[in-house]
């Protein structure tokens, strides 16, 4: 927006000025453009040519209305002010630099300014008659001033995107008492029934106060009272961030004695700090969230093309690793024999939100058990197993996790079985006596199937079962695998 089309606003401004000159309201320039809606001034101050613009359309509109600039303003306490500005770009610098994070490419600022610039803000709108929603808020004016001087102070740009967070957390002493008065002007805006317990500061924010100065009627308005203060406010510490980065994969689980989760009581590894001790070698991190498509029992192994799983990375610090994914896939793979993992990938965020929201619905999995009658296998059996297709069967919670899950029947359905001989040299050698009894069932069946259950029935808790498809028998599990998830996520990666 050029000069001439930005003075269309004049007549406002003077009449706003005016108003506030009424009112003993000082208004710096940046708040009398904010509250008239001048957003062309703010927004995309990222180029030197809009700084510049900037600065001289303010210059001009101060010749204009006689405004003295280095008035102390009311309403933002001097923090759109350019000295204060200048003066958090270069303490944001000095910390940057100390802590070893410059150069950077981009960044990415969140702002916390303190409450009483929202009291201050909303109480001289409404002296002044204006529509709180028709003016621009202090924060993004702030945040597009400050954006802009930040770029040319670190030559970096800013990105609503960055990977790189810089949080700013301002604070006003001054303020946060001069918020506490509304507590005793409206104390039923800031308690809350069902926290009772809990302080009455901890209620004293942003929502609450504008949410008061709402509903505040002319009487009470003018109980209200704001302090003659003369400080801006202050940035005790810079908090540095890194967005959460997600790790999507399949992980094989060839191990009968090994968690999927870490059990505390056993001391013993699992899958996931298998995968974990990749990430940490390679990626310094606050905390790993591990979430994936289901889950085996310890004495059950997962094969095939493995299970889907997710990583979310907290507050991660990545270097400039070359091929960092390969590198944590390698070290996983060579470092654990028990546990391997296949196409491990960087999945955006709303992909990983995806993957959470899928991974919660039913799956079909299929599963081989190497099953034991208490009889011999007939070929009448595999007969009777081939021709069962999509069975639903009810199954109470069964007894070893009814400890954990509540009481209740399931319903769930086997897509198909199959059943064949085994040979001896596939089963352990203490059920070498029994091979004639002993068969491979390969079973298609919803997520959430308990397959164990189904096999041996659970003392009749599942039904039907393969002891009562089968004639004359009874049945129980030795081994039993997991060979497929029916989850077709995350890309399978070309080797």
């Amino acid at each position: 927006m050029d000069r001439s089309s930005l003075l269309v606003f004049k007549s406002e401004i003077r009449s706003l000025v005016n108003s506030s000159i009424d009112n003993k309201c000082s208004l710096c320039i940046r708040c009398i453009l904010r509250f008239c809606n001048v957003k062309q001034v703010f927004t995309n101050c990222t180029t030197d040519q809009m700084v510049a613009d900037l600065s001289s359309f303010l210059d001009v509109i101060a010749q204009n209305i006689n405004l003295i600039r280095n008035v102390f303003c009311n309403t933002c306490l001097d923090t759109l002010n350019d000295t204060f500005l200048e003066q958090i770009c270069k303490q944001i610098e000095c910390d940057l630099s100390e802590k070893s994070y410059l150069p950077l490419e981009d960044f990415q600022l969140q702002i916390h300014l303190p409450a009483v610039l929202t009291l201050r803000n909303s109480f001289f709108a409404k002296r002044l008659g204006l529509d709180k929603d028709e003016t621009l808020s202090i924060k993004e004016v702030f945040k597009s001033l400050l954006a802009s001087k930040l770029f040319k102070t670190i030559n970096a740009k800013h990105k609503n995107d960055s990977n790189f967070i810089i949080e700013l957390n301002f604070v006003h002493k001054k303020g946060e008492k001069e918020c506490e008065q509304l507590v005793e002007i409206s104390p039923e805006t800031f308690y809350q029934k069902k926290c009772r317990k809990s302080t009455v500061e901890s209620f004293i924010n942003h929502t609450s106060i504008q949410r008061m100065l709402d509903q505040l009627n002319s009487s009470k308005m003018e109980q209200v009272t704001l302090d003659d203060i003369k400080e801006s406010c202050t940035l005790p510490e810079i908090v540095y961030k890194f967005e959460p980065i997600y790790i999507g994969g399949r992980y094989m689980k060839y191990s009968r004695i090994l968690s999927q989760t870490p059990w505390i009581f056993n001391g013993m590894s699992s899958v996931q700090e298998r995968i974990y001790s990749g990430i940490e070698k390679y990626i310094k991190c606050n905390d790993i969230k591990f979430c994936s498509s289901g889950r085996e029992d310890v004495d059950v192994r997962m094969l095939g093309n493995g299970r889907p799983f997710l990583l979310e990375l907290l507050n991660p610090h990545i270097g400039n690793e070359v091929d960092l994914i390969h590198k944590i896939s390698t070290y996983i793979n060579e470092t654990h024999q028990d546990v391997q993992v296949r196409d491990l990938q960087f999945v955006d965020k709303i992909d990983a939100q995806n993957f959470v929201k899928e991974s919660e619905i039913d799956k079909a999995k299929t599963y081989q058990a190497i099953c034991c009658l208490n009889r011999p296998m007939k070929d009448e059996d595999i007969t009777i197993l081939q021709s069962i297709k999509n069975l639903e069967i009810i199954q109470k919670t069964p007894i070893r996790v009814l400890h954990r899950r509540t009481l209740s029947d399931r319903s769930r359905t086997i897509y198909y079985l199959n059943g064949k001989r085994i040979s001896i040299n596939e089963i352990p050698e203490e059920h070498h006596n029994s091979i004639d009894n002993i068969f491979m069932l390969t079973l298609c069946v919803q997520a959430g199937t308990y397959i164990k259950e189904f096999v041996h029935s659970d003392f009749g808790r599942t039904k039907p079962n393969l002891c009562t498809l089968l004639p004359n028998c009874e049945a129980d599990i030795i081994a039993l695998d997991v060979m497929e998830v029916k989850f077709d996520w995350p890309p399978v990666l070309n080797k």
